[in-house]
């Protein structure tokens, strides 16, 4: 489907990038799951990128908590997930619906591009508060994509 949208646009391919929830916490099996998957889709299109985020996608917002506030005013995170490692929390997304949301409007799948628009927006993504393995592997994809298939110096995300 990426070659043939490619050549209906009379675009070259440069990177693709396929996104996957690991839908389990960081441990062992991450960096496996990752491998395979990644080095079959760089036997098929070459310059492509595993996107496999740990446990799910909601634990790269739980790293940027003003986004989330910025975001929906009531939308608070509290204190003892700031600064975690939050591939290791177990329901990043119960967190979001539970805890973040509590007394406001509660959080949805369908929220997760806005709050990461609004990390970019106000440059949060640059310096998230807390860890998580994917979401740096994320980012060092989008460097090698830029700088070598792209020809682009790239900032620091």
């Amino acid at each position: 489907m990426v070659r043939a949208r490619a050549v209906a646009e009379e675009a070259e391919l440069a990177c693709v990038f396929v996104h996957e929830d690991l839908d389990s916490c960081d441990g062992a099996d991450y960096p496996v799951v990752h491998r395979r998957v990644q080095e079959a889709l760089r036997a098929e299109l070459g310059n492509a990128h595993y996107v496999l985020a740990v446990e799910e996608m909601e634990a790269w917002l739980l790293l940027f908590p003003d986004a989330l506030s910025e975001l929906v005013g009531a939308w608070k995170l509290p204190a003892k997930y700031r600064g975690k490692d939050t591939g290791r929390l177990a329901d990043p997304k119960g967190i979001l619906m539970r805890e973040v949301s509590k007394g406001g409007r509660r959080y949805r799948e369908s929220d997760a591009p806005a709050v990461l628009e609004k990390a970019v927006t106000l440059e949060l993504h640059r310096d998230p508060v807390g860890s998580n393995r994917s979401w740096t592997r994320f980012g060092a994809d989008i460097e090698t994509c830029c700088r070598d298939h792209l020809k682009q110096p790239t900032r620091r995300r």
